[in-house]
């Protein structure tokens, strides 16, 4: 999702300027140290670069300063009134650029930084229960579930290495779509000095998109009824028949225990076992402090056992996911999502986050931002994940 218009180490003075302007818009909003966070903690650090190092000499610059700071580095005109200087400076055309005024991809460099500094700070869960997969294109990609090799044959020495073909029914499909909106920000908002749209607007749209996504995923998980999508079988992903759903009642070390059973005894094609364990469990958030007590107890919390009794589903999980979009008593118990995943999300070129760029200018009166999410979501494998009905 990386802007045409970010700039590499050895940047120019124009690239200097550009940087420093949408770096300070983004303080004057008040989202610079949200920014820099979501590049340090998040996977958002190429695309948030730009404004690491802060507005320097143009911090607290208004937006027609910056306007008229762009036409004097282009060396054109910029006295008279600032309605006429943020006019000609979204019309000047950048060095480099046949469409775009350096004035407008500074404008969109302070969008697009704090749309994706929202996005990485929205606390979606998505990314802690999903795979997360990269996508070259827009056409079908395939992915090959866990086991769907089997094991290696015999190569006996100066023998025939055998050819191995794999079903096709062992593949996962995931089809990218892609969402968004176009917002615009006037030449009147301009000389206004008017930063809504970069206080609320851009931060909604990131926010947005980090929801767009998580809803997508959990509606995958809540179809049928919560026995999640039908698949190429005609059945839904939890099914007897896929042999992964557990007995109905309250969590305890018998339920969980089945659980582990069912996920380590699915099988590869060729009928060897797979041998899954829980890593992740996902239900609703009146369920989570329950599910945390069995997984970082010493001693057995069911109800009447004594306190020297061991728990021996200490440390099952390596998170347990809370979700607001659950409801009732159902859970799901998943495999490592980043190795063997049940559901997962792809992203193009797996970038994450949504993409803003200019629009051309044409009759409008300001400039304007295409926002666009691309991704996709799908069922993956029903073996490396168990539903437990509750009670």
């Amino acid at each position: 999702m990386t802007s045409i218009y970010q700039f590499e180490a050895g940047e120019t003075d124009r690239e200097k300027f550009i940087r420093a302007g949408a770096a300070a818009i983004i303080t004057r909003a008040g989202h610079m140290q949200l920014v820099r966070q979501a590049a340090k903690d998040g996977p958002f650090a190429d695309q948030l670069r730009d404004v690491g190092e802060g507005p320097g000499d143009l911090a607290g610059w208004t937006l027609s300063d910056l306007a008229r700071g762009c036409l004097e580095r282009a060396g054109k005109a910029s006295g008279g009134p600032a309605i006429d200087v943020v006019k000609r400076a979204l019309e000047v055309r950048g060095e480099g650029s046949n469409t775009t005024s350096d004035f407008a991809i500074l404008l969109e460099s302070a969008a697009r930084n704090i749309s994706l500094g929202f996005y990485a700070a929205t606390p979606a869960t998505f990314r802690r229960w999903c795979g997360i997969k990269s996508l070259q294109d827009f056409r079908k990609a395939k992915f090959y579930r866990a086991g769907s090799f089997g094991t290696l044959d015999d190569a006996p020495e100066g023998g025939e290495i055998k050819f191995k073909n794999i079903p096709d029914g062992e593949a996962a499909d995931l089809t990218l779509g892609t969402k968004g909106n176009i917002v615009g920000l006037t030449r009147k908002a301009i000389v206004n000095d008017d930063l809504s749209i970069f206080r609320e607007l851009m931060s909604a749209i990131g926010e947005a998109a980090a929801r767009t996504i998580e809803k997508a995923a959990f509606d995958l998980v809540r179809a049928n009824a919560g026995m999640g999508p039908t698949l190429a079988d005609t059945k839904a992903l939890f099914h007897a028949d896929h042999k992964n759903v557990g007995g109905a009642g309250a969590l305890s070390v018998d339920v969980f225990g089945e659980a582990m059973a069912l996920l380590a005894g699915q099988t590869d094609p060729q009928g060897s076992a797979l041998n899954f364990a829980p890593r992740v469990w996902l239900g609703p958030v009146k369920l989570a402090p329950t599910v945390r007590q069995f997984n970082t107890s010493t001693a057995d919390p069911t109800t009447g056992k004594n306190s020297g009794v061991g728990n021996p589903l200490l440390g099952i999980f390596g998170d347990v996911v809370g979700a607001s979009h659950l409801t009732g008593t159902r859970s799901y118990v998943f495999a490592d999502p980043t190795l063997n995943p049940t559901f997962a999300v792809g992203f193009l070129n797996g970038q994450e986050g949504p993409l803003i760029s200019t629009l051309p200018q044409g009759s409008y009166d300001g400039t304007r931002w295409r926002c666009l999410l691309d991704f996709a979501v799908g069922a993956f494998d029903f073996r490396t994940a168990v539903t437990l009905p509750g009670a």
